[in-house]
């Protein structure tokens, strides 16, 4: 994905992996066209909601405080990392769900 030419770069994109959707978001994020639609899934959800502290830390940046809204804040910790990676790219995101 990361050698794709500009006038073959993709309308939409279905980000699926098994576990974290971190390793691959820079080469799907290049590789997409302007106004793209990028569908993303995460299935790490011990990571993003769950005890694992140490290693959300080490793949989002991010590490989730003690409070009853884990999955909303596993939810934005998955966004804020995507919308680093996407400004990196001098791109951003607008969430629709």
């Amino acid at each position: 994905m990361f050698n794709i030419p500009k006038e073959d770069k993709f309308d939409v994109i279905d980000l699926d992996p098994y576990g974290s959707m971190v390793p691959f978001l820079h080469a799907t994020l290049k590789s997409l066209k302007h106004n793209g639609l990028l569908c993303v899934t995460c299935t790490d959800t011990r990571v993003l909601c769950g005890s694992d502290t140490h290693k959300c830390y080490y793949l989002y940046g991010s590490v989730r405080g003690g409070n009853d809204m884990m999955v909303e804040t596993g939810l934005r910790i998955a966004l804020h990392t995507l919308s680093n990676v996407a400004g990196q790219l001098s791109k951003s995101i607008k969430v629709l769900m």
